[in-house]
């Protein structure tokens, strides 16, 4: 069981944590979800309890985390690549999916904070890795775009695993993984039906049935 306090404040305690499937990470702001993602990382290595993890090695890992669009290193949006081990032909049909093909040789510090976001996304996501770790993802999309990121997500799961953080219900809805709901210093996991029926009220459930992929 996995455990985490600062000094005598639990974060949260009595979590078993076996990274064998895709998941999705609901809660309030500071109850634990990124604190979880540093320990995943390696970040944070101050905790009781073990991780089960078949992924031993920092190289199987892929991380988005926030704010992370205001490390560019170049002044046009394809070179990026160059500085990651992104897969140039999965890095322009990201481009193409999302209709940014315009930006491609566009500075990125001279595009919106959205797009810049979907730029350091796509690269992560470019890698090859096993395991992608996304902090909000689709924090300031347009709900088009993100029925577009949930469907190359759902898609990419069949094959990575994929732990997410988000905070929109309807995300979470459209990604279709098991919900770890962070809640009153425990974590409970469940189905996304079952998580949006304990959390949504009739109007917002009427309103998130009318999108699927």
């Amino acid at each position: 069981m996995l455990k985490k306090s600062f000094k005598d404040k639990i974060i949260f305690e009595n979590l078993f944590l076996d990274l064998d499937n895709s998941f999705s990470l609901y809660g309030k702001n500071g109850s634990g979800k990124t604190t979880l993602f540093e320990i995943l990382s390696g970040e944070d290595i101050d905790f009781t309890g073990e991780i089960i993890d078949n992924y031993k090695t920092p190289e199987d890992y892929g991380y988005f985390l926030q704010f992370t669009e205001s490390g560019f290193l170049t002044e046009k949006v394809i070179d990026e690549i160059l500085f990651s081990n992104a897969d140039r032909d999965k890095f322009l049909g990201m481009i193409h999916m999302f209709k940014l093909d315009e930006f491609i040789d566009k500075n990125p510090y001279s595009l919106s904070k959205s797009t810049q976001k979907l730029i350091t996304l796509f690269i992560t996501l470019s890698e090859e890795k096993k395991i992608y770790i996304l902090d909000e993802p689709d924090s300031g999309l347009s709900v088009n775009n993100q029925i577009i990121l949930a469907r190359l997500l759902r898609d990419l799961s069949r094959k990575k695993q994929i732990l997410i953080i988000s905070h929109s219900k309807l995300f979470l809805k459209l990604l279709d993984f098991d919900v770890l709901h962070f809640e009153d210093k425990s974590i409970h996991k469940k189905c996304i039906e079952k998580f949006l029926h304990d959390n949504c009220q009739t109007e917002e459930l009427v309103y998130l049935n009318k999108f699927y992929l």
